[in-house]
């Protein structure tokens, strides 16, 4: 349906997309070596280190794990990129006869834009419950314009998920929990196994099932569970028919828990040691990410508290699966407490229209929003500034394309 609000979410995406595929020209990463996509003009170029290997693992799936098996326990985008580009290039290159590794990216940032679309879409029919239209949309500028969000907007890398995955776990639960059947559950439950299976993002999932095992929904619970496991058991059974061997580089490669149990051996006090720093750096890292809004949610949990204790309950097991995901990977900083935004905005804007009367002009939300984006759009920002043409840049590495069965031009 086109009306005022979806044409809205739509701009807003547009937005974002059109300041991700620009970011060149802000300078957003001096001393990195910037893939050129378009060589010859700055146009969704790409500033983060596994580029060059979600694209190739995209175009080649599942082929490329061979060669390179790091995003072999991610290959939700390479699964739906490949097969937007493989039916693009058998419609379009007999008409336009180009190289089909831009086809892939094409269809990678086409993917993107409709995921991005789809997810504002989820959250507004969630939020409608529970905000007029105009807090709505001013949630869904705070969620999508983000620098998080716009960097990785068109950046071939699943990151965005940090914050997406959380997204459609918590707009559909909220959704079919107010009429629960078992063929939602069934529903949602396949589309967590699928997110599950692009970025293995597990905390709003299982304080979804805790928080419901709490509330008596046993079999229900388990249900969602087990079900959730088909898409990855179908994906390796999949591996095991094509003879390639499964490695998750988190668990293999990067060492996961690893860390802890090295502290550990030291004794029990540098154990416990590491566990309190743990919890300092989470909230170091909360305050590094949403900055003032992590008070505001602070506070609008006090307001919620009084009106609907299960919800705190629930905030409060997400809160604590998201530290436990962090901790045991090890990786401060950054994205990493992304899962939050969603409810950290949602709460911070209930707040905040509660006890600030100013918020209900248009004028003063159009301005915020205004000056929110700019912002953010300014931390990309580095002096002095370099011209997108004098950044460091590499090629892409693709020695390794000749071994597979492409037709490549």
């Amino acid at each position: 349906m086109i009306n005022k609000i979806n044409i809205i979410n739509f701009l807003i995406i547009l937005i974002v997309f059109i300041i991700s595929s620009n970011i060149a020209w802000l300078n957003p990463r001096p001393d990195f070596y910037v893939y050129r996509t378009i060589e010859f003009f700055p146009f969704f170029w790409q500033y983060n280190v596994d580029s060059s290997t979600e694209l190739l693992s995209a175009a080649f799936f599942p082929e490329y794990f061979i060669e390179n098996p790091i995003r072999m326990s991610r290959p939700g985008y390479p699964v739906i990129v490949n097969l937007i580009s493989n039916i693009s290039y058998f419609i379009i290159n007999p008409f336009l006869n180009t190289n089909y590794l831009y086809y892939v990216g094409a269809s990678y940032l086409l993917f993107k834009f409709i995921l991005y679309y789809f997810s504002i879409t989820l959250l507004t029919k969630l939020l409608l419950n529970y905000f007029k239209t105009n807090y709505v949309i001013l949630i869904n500028i705070l969620v999508f314009f983000h620098y998080h969000s716009i960097f990785y907007a068109t950046t071939f890398h699943t990151s965005e998920l940090s914050f997406i995955t959380p997204l459609i776990c918590l707009t559909l639960f909220f959704i079919i929990k107010e009429n629960y059947s078992i063929y939602k559950n069934i529903y949602f439950s396949l589309i967590v196994g699928i997110l599950i299976l692009c970025k293995p993002n597990y905390a709003c999932y299982f304080t979804i099932l805790v928080f419901s095992f709490i509330n008596k929904y046993y079999l229900q619970s388990i249900l969602s569970f087990f079900i959730h496991l088909l898409p990855i058991c179908i994906y390796l059974l999949y591996l095991n028919y094509v003879n390639i061997e499964f490695y998750h580089y988190g668990i293999q490669g990067a060492g996961f828990l690893g860390w802890f149990f090295e502290a550990s051996k030291v004794g029990v006090l540098n154990m416990f040691n590491e566990l309190f720093l743990s919890i300092l750096k989470y909230f170091e890292n909360l305050f590094e990410y949403f900055h003032f809004f992590t008070i505001s949610f602070i506070l609008g949990l006090f307001y919620v508290y009084p009106r609907n204790k299960k919800i705190i309950i629930f905030f409060a097991i997400l809160v604590f699966f998201i530290w436990l995901q962090i901790f045991s990977t090890n990786r401060w900083g950054g994205y990493m407490v992304a899962d939050l935004t969603v409810p950290i905005m949602s709460l911070s804007v209930l707040f905040l229209i509660n006890k600030i009367s100013i918020l209900e002009n248009l004028k003063i939300l159009i301005s915020i929003c205004i000056l929110y984006l700019v912002i953010n759009v300014a931390s990309f920002v580095n002096l002095p500034w370099i011209s997108p043409y004098n950044q460091n840049f590499q090629k892409y590495d693709f020695n390794t394309i000749n071994n597979f069965n492409t037709n490549l031009n």
